[in-house]
């Protein structure tokens, strides 16, 4: 099990379009969160998921989140992405 697969799986059971987590939550979902999660932007970042090598932003994507975070408040907000159709041309 990869150190943040319960935070990929607390989303896909969640089941919601929108869930905030604070840091804490995570924390404790995860195990305990590097310092760089509360210091620095740049870890919750939303990169591709087919290129990144930052677990932490697969686990949200791949359960078809992306994260905003508030830093202040120490809080993470998972909105779903939206599927959009693949347009089809005949």
């Amino acid at each position: 099990m990869a150190k943040y697969d319960p935070l990929r799986e607390h989303l896909e059971r969640g089941g919601v379009d929108h869930l905030s987590l604070t840091f804490a939550q995570i924390d404790t979902l995860v195990g305990g969160l590097p310092p760089s999660a509360f210091e620095k932007d740049q870890w919750s970042a939303n990169e591709d998921v087919r290129t990144t090598r930052h677990t932490q932003c697969k686990s949200w994507q791949e359960a078809g989140y992306t994260v905003s975070v508030d830093g202040r408040a120490k809080t993470a907000s998972f909105s779903r992405r939206r599927a959009y159709p693949i347009p089809v041309f005949q």
